[in-house]
């Protein structure tokens, strides 16, 4: 409100400092969260070398050639390789990698691994050479979750690029393959469960993925729904926001409908930030699923620029953004008749300008901040960009 005193919400993501010699930032990951037995044969691990001049998670410094010292590139030229070993439940492989590079590839056949619910420890180990005799030697670690296989639905998320692949909802023999979810939220009490033909129509729009927004409370009729997303090749992602908070309902969820064909991904908390939910609440929902199942990643919604971003993050794979920038006043509510600054105010959209540049600033500020926080290749970012309308 107008008259209301405005108190600092804090929670702000802190910047790492800055360096003045070089940091190598050394990551590690699998290919593929998560692999199958099926895909045993052809496992393979991504390792970046990158060149960083700020203290980002897991940075140590790295003495270079002197044609390098000043140079401020990820990927230094004629800095030579680094020595890159993966090991992995006492199997392991060894590679040279140049230094700065990024998205490198490491084969690793993981077939006398045995597939479980739990993931394997991974410890990667780089050795870069000095013009002396010392070499330099930096570590790292990543989680390797290897699957039984399956006839229910998979989605694996592809850690090189961030995107997902599936199978085709109504040819699961087939193949895994690129797919980006294009499509709605469509509330499911107001809209689906009153006309089950919209879900005919989306298809039909040539959207691909459908995400019914809860309570899903008539039974009957959302089984109807998902029968008929099945029949129309539809993905589905499945939204827990309302009892998120509470595993015994999660588990109960993911018990019903893990096996779903056409299932894409979970998702927990929604705006958890706006509504300051607990800090640790998607992270053990999140612990849960991945106990329960595994064979589909986990989103969250945040809806604020810049509040909690870290401990909220713990709990997805994938976090999108919701940031509201058309049709709005980025500066003032005509609503409750205030100014909207980075403390007070509710414009709909943080520190906006009020168009679409807001969208992708978003995205790349989440995206900077999980690569600072270690998570670039782990955690992806997605976007449900939207019209805010007159509740500004």
């Amino acid at each position: 409100m107008a008259n209301q005193t405005v108190v600092p919400p804090g929670g702000q993501f802190v910047l790492p400092p800055q360096s003045n010699d070089p940091l190598l930032a050394f990551r590690c990951a699998p290919e593929f969260r998560p692999y199958l037995e099926e895909d045993a044969k052809t496992a393979a691990f991504i390792v970046d070398t990158r060149i960083v001049y700020d203290w980002i998670n897991g940075a140590s410094p790295i003495s270079l050639p002197c044609n390098n010292t000043n140079s401020t590139s990820e990927s230094p030229s004629n800095a030579g390789n680094v020595t890159v070993t993966v090991k992995v439940g006492g199997i392991h492989t060894t590679q040279s990698v140049s230094l700065g590079a990024v998205g490198y590839k490491i084969p690793l056949d993981i077939s006398n691994l045995t597939a479980q619910k739990i993931p394997y420890h991974v410890d990667c180990i780089a050795s870069y050479p000095t013009g002396s005799s010392k070499t330099q030697t930096y570590f790292t670690n990543a989680s390797l979750l290897y699957l039984p296989d399956t006839n229910s639905s998979v989605t694996k998320m592809d850690l090189r690029s961030g995107s997902l692949r599936v199978r085709p909802v109504n040819d699961p023999s087939s193949g895994f393959l690129p797919f980006i979810p294009q499509g709605f939220y469509v509330s499911f009490d107001q809209y689906l469960a009153k006309n089950l033909s919209l879900i005919d129509q989306l298809k039909a729009d040539g959207f691909n993925t459908i995400h019914p927004i809860p309570p899903y409370d008539n039974a009957t009729i959302f089984e109807q729904v998902l029968n008929r997303t099945i029949e129309l090749g539809l993905y589905v992602i499945l939204d827990m926001r309302s009892n998120y908070q509470n595993l015994t309902a999660v588990a109960s969820m993911v018990n019903t409908y893990k096996s779903l064909p056409n299932l894409l991904t979970w998702e927990t908390a929604h705006e958890p930030d706006g509504n300051s939910d607990p800090l640790n609440a998607a992270k053990q929902a999140y612990d849960l699923i991945y106990q329960m199942d595994g064979y589909h990643p986990i989103s969250i919604v945040l809806n604020c620029e810049d509040y909690n971003f870290s401990p909220y993050v713990e709990g997805a794979d994938i976090v999108l953004e919701d940031a509201y920038p058309i049709g709005i006043n980025a500066t003032y509510s005509p609503v409750w008749n205030t100014p909207c600054t980075p403390d007070f105010g509710h414009c709909g959209c943080d520190n906006c300008k009020g168009g679409l540049i807001d969208i992708k600033a978003r995205v790349q500020t989440y995206k900077d901040r999980l690569d600072i926080l270690g998570y670039d290749r782990t955690k992806t970012v997605w976007t449900t960009p939207q019209a805010f309308g007159s509740g500004a």
